[in-house]
């Protein structure tokens, strides 16, 4: 959840004493499926830890300076048989980071 991140990014300013200056995005959720028997809620199940994450983590982290690096997979490339959802996730972080700031993001 957004605010859940949010709080996450709050609590690690006030313990660290200091700003962000690194982001590992590692979420991920799988629920496989042939294409033909997925509906779009299992995309939205699928998307929203990566893609939604990511979005929230970019809203709660200002630092303009900080490092990310996003835990994508190789499905996203070679594909892999019943991942569809999976694979589209992990492609959007791909994209994301090589439209990055700079080589500051990374996936």
């Amino acid at each position: 959840k957004e605010e859940d991140v949010r709080m996450g990014v709050v609590v690690g300013r006030r313990e660290g004493g200091k700003g962000v200056s690194g982001v590992l995005h590692l979420a991920g959720r799988l629920k496989d499926g042939m294409l033909s028997g997925l509906e779009w809620k299992d995309f939205e199940e699928v998307a929203r830890p990566k893609i939604g994450g990511l979005q929230w983590l970019r809203r709660a982290v200002r630092e303009r300076e900080a490092g990310w690096m996003l835990f994508s997979s190789v499905t996203s490339m070679l594909g892999n048989v019943g991942q569809t959802n999976y694979a589209m996730a992990n492609g959007f972080l791909d994209g994301f980071a090589a439209g990055g700031e700079e080589g500051r993001i990374v996936s």
